[in-house]
């Protein structure tokens, strides 16, 4: 699909050329028991990193060579990748002939994202903390909820920000270019930046080469509650946009009449179903490309869930990962709550990501 971009500045995201007015203001969404802020600022408002920072979980065989403790929380690793203003010797603001010193702001917004401190990250939905059901409840989706779906449960989450859309080639290659990733698979089916997919989701990355991504952006991975809540808002919706209709390729690429990726036998480029964005503000959050998510998979669901910020098991062999792709046609399978198991460690042309924030 040819589509002209908006590229933003140092910000590692390119955009399809309708999603500049995203870009350019912040919408504001009430609804229920929660304030929905679609953030998005004008563009070049950030840095690229100079560090790594942590990420949830770790994988055995991994290609990282950094790795944080199993729980750490999303809290704790929202800030990681900021900019600490002091250097050795005397800290910033010291008088040098009195030896007075004075100490930098505090940061008052929501997010200390790298070394800004703001209320919207660009380029991400903000989503306030809130309340809602996680799991599938087989009274309103009869017949059609796995087992590990199960129980359907009350969970509280504290303001994160999710990015709007998944993580495109650009992205990732800039991020290898930098030295913060490794190379993607490059297998039947992968999207490469040499054949023009600037704009296509990265996909053929093993679950370890997205969190290092989100890492290098200062981010993370999307815990799976951080990821069905931004899909499905407070208002429980059974698909990002809404209780219907059911899901078509108006809204979402998936499986066409004729071949996957709605006919194109493919992916699309990131945002190009804007019709089909969630409440949050977030795009492609069912079809295109299945993301993964930090946690680990358990055969036994949500069973042991934390009420508030889950992260789900400590430990695990296959990781979750969420929001169908374009291979999928089945409703069913396309739901927001369906969740598949994958090996963290083999790459697939289905299987992309994008990443996540915490509040301060």
């Amino acid at each position: 699909m040819s589509e002209t971009t908006t590229t933003p500045p140092q910000t590692g995201l390119n955009l399809p050329a309708w999603a500049a007015p995203f870009v350019r203001s912040t919408v504001r969404l009430r609804s229920q028991n929660a304030t929905w802020v679609v953030a998005a600022l004008a563009v070049g408002c950030f840095s690229e990193p100079t560090e790594s920072s942590g990420n949830l979980g770790d994988t055995s065989g991994s290609t990282s060579t950094t790795h944080a403790t199993e729980h750490s929380s999303p809290q704790t690793a929202s800030t990681r990748g900021s900019t600490t203003a002091t250097s050795a010797g005397a800290s910033e603001g010291t008088d040098a002939a009195t030896g007075d010193s004075s100490e930098a702001p505090a940061c008052d917004a929501l997010f200390e994202f790298l070394d800004e401190c703001t209320d919207e990250p660009a380029g991400m939905a903000v989503v306030a903390n809130g309340d809602f059901e996680m799991g599938c409840d087989q009274k309103v989706e009869v017949g059609a909820c796995d087992d590990d779906e199960f129980p359907v449960h009350q969970v509280q989450l504290t303001t994160f920000a999710i990015d709007m859309f998944e993580v495109t080639v650009g992205a990732y290659d800039a991020c290898l270019g930098d030295g913060g990733c490794t190379p993607r698979g490059d297998a039947e089916g992968c999207n490469l930046r040499q054949t023009g997919d600037d704009e296509q989701p990265a996909n053929c990355v093993t679950w370890q080469q997205a969190a290092d991504f989100c890492e290098w952006r200062g981010k993370r991975l999307p815990t799976e509650a951080e990821w069905e809540y931004a899909a499905e808002g407070p208002e429980n919706n059974r698909w990002p946009w809404g209780d219907e209709p059911n899901p078509n390729c108006d809204l979402a690429v998936i499986v066409g009449p004729r071949d996957v990726g709605c006919d194109a036998g493919r992916t699309l480029s990131v945002g190009s179903k804007p019709d089909g964005a969630s409440s949050t503000g977030a795009l492609d959050m069912t079809g295109n490309v299945a993301e993964w998510v930090a946690d680990w998979w358990s055969p036994t669901g949500y069973e042991d869930h934390d009420p508030l910020d889950p992260l789900g098991p400590g430990t695990g062999e296959q990781k979750v990962t969420r929001g169908a792709s374009l291979v999928n046609g089945v409703v069913a399978s396309l739901r927001i709550r369906n969740r598949v198991e994958q090996d963290p460690n083999v790459p697939d042309w289905r299987v992309g990501f994008r990443c996540s924030l915490s509040a301060r």
